[in-house]
């Protein structure tokens, strides 16, 4: 995976695991791919509900590694974090 390959931080690689998977059918495997999924077809792919529910989650958990609350982000974190608050609030109706 690309963006858990180029990150330093130890939260944000957690949060990169959680919320992309590999060999996904669907988009580029992220969350915020079925998202989209998931509003296009008015499905729900999820056991546990909407990923909706995980994005908002993870568009805190965001911000908290913006803040330093997990640690100092050197710029090619910032980048990524940034990269995937673009990918959970494209066409899902989320807000950053």
């Amino acid at each position: 995976m690309r963006l858990l390959n180029n990150v330093t931080n130890p939260q944000l690689k957690k949060a990169i695991a959680y919320l992309y998977r590999e060999g996904a059918q669907y988009g580029s495997g992220s969350t915020g791919a079925m998202i989209r999924e998931e509003l296009i077809n008015g499905t729900t792919t999820s056991q546990s509900g909407s990923h909706i529910i995980k994005a908002e989650g993870a568009l805190i958990n965001m911000r908290k590694l913006l803040n330093g609350n997990f640690g100092s982000l050197g710029e090619q974190d910032r980048k990524i974090v940034f990269e995937i608050v673009e990918d959970l609030t494209n066409g899902t109706g989320l807000k950053w």
